[in-house]
């Protein structure tokens, strides 16, 4: 395989991989004049989805935007 193409194809599976990863990404908007601590939040989508269905938690604006990725798209959507 030349170089070209093994960029190409690294380029193509990573883009796969960011689909796969924006179809199980939500966008949580919580509450503007309340303070969220990290635990909380994910206390919180542990108690709606449960254990092990969130890959990932992160702080997107000022505590009270989060963005969620969760392990698989039917979690997503139970969640939703």
């Amino acid at each position: 395989m030349d170089r070209e193409s093994t960029a190409s194809s690294r380029k193509a599976a990573a883009m796969a991989t960011y689909r796969k990863r924006c179809e199980r990404t939500v966008l949580v908007q919580l509450d503007s004049r309340v303070i969220y601590r990290r635990e909380y939040v994910i206390d919180m989508l542990h108690g709606v989805v449960g254990n092990g269905n969130v890959e990932a938690v992160g702080q997107l604006e000022k505590n009270w935007s989060w963005e969620v990725v969760f392990k698989e798209s039917t979690t997503k959507e139970a969640f939703l």
